[in-house]
């Protein structure tokens, strides 16, 4: 679909099909064009495990570099069991082929999911249908606000609801960051203390709705309300 452009209020992007059926998205910025995509198979996460570390222990300070392993402190990169699974499916955003951003989205497997292992019990969840997590979304400081994590979600639709036909995806957050998931219809399940990095996280659940417009249109209205009711999935 290429020079597709899809338009809100806040944020304006073109979609293009790659030759491998893949889809990169371009979002305008006030520092150039960025790239948001799925990574190739066999490309290097490094980058990705670098902008990890760089946000959640040089920026934040969320986690302490000596807590960490060895060979994340030397190399200044931080990744987890869940990134090299084959369920796992890694996004990231580009500026001028610097990795700016990132997101993955993880299939659950027997090494569980998480906002599980972290903290929160999703076992009633699991026992209606088979569940995906939306995990580490990041996007480096000097790049946030705008149509990047709208661009991430896009990817979140069409790679869950539209191709594999899954209802919901689930994710956790700083309860601080809960409204800004709300835009999607993410709906909080409670709240846990993370045990990485000791602070209040929400547990979320987003219903999928038939289109990618009206899930945020749903759930912009629901916020609007104080609503903690979920977006209606597709009929």
């Amino acid at each position: 679909m290429p020079g597709l452009r899809l338009s809100r209020s806040t944020a304006a992007f073109e979609i293009d099909q790659r030759a491998d059926g893949t889809h990169e998205l371009r979002v305008p910025h006030e520092r150039g064009s960025i790239v948001v995509r799925p990574t190739a198979p066999g490309e290097s996460l490094l980058p990705v495990y670098r902008l990890n570390y760089d946000i959640f222990v040089n920026e934040r300070g969320m986690v302490a570099a000596e807590a960490l392993p060895a060979e994340m402190q030397r190399t200044q990169a931080k990744w987890d069991r869940w990134d090299e699974q084959p369920t796992t499916h890694h996004f990231v955003a580009e500026h001028e082929g610097r990795v700016i951003g990132h997101m993955r989205v993880i299939d659950d497997s027997a090494a569980g999911l998480p906002t599980e292992a972290f903290g929160f019990d999703l076992g009633e969840h699991r026992e209606a249908q088979p569940l995906r997590e939306i995990s580490k979304l990041m996007i480096a400081k000097g790049y946030r606000g705008g149509g990047i994590m709208a661009a991430f979600y896009w990817h979140v639709f069409q790679t869950c609801h539209v191709q594999d036909g899954i209802p919901a995806v689930y994710l956790s957050c700083e309860r601080a960051l809960a409204a800004l998931y709300g835009r999607i219809g993410a709906v909080e399940l409670g709240q846990f203390v993370h045990r990485e990095t000791r602070s209040m996280f929400a547990a979320m659940r987003v219903a999928f709705c038939g289109d990618y417009e009206r899930q945020f249109e749903l759930g912009a209205r629901a916020l609007r309300a104080g609503a903690r009711a979920a977006i209606p999935s597709a009929a």
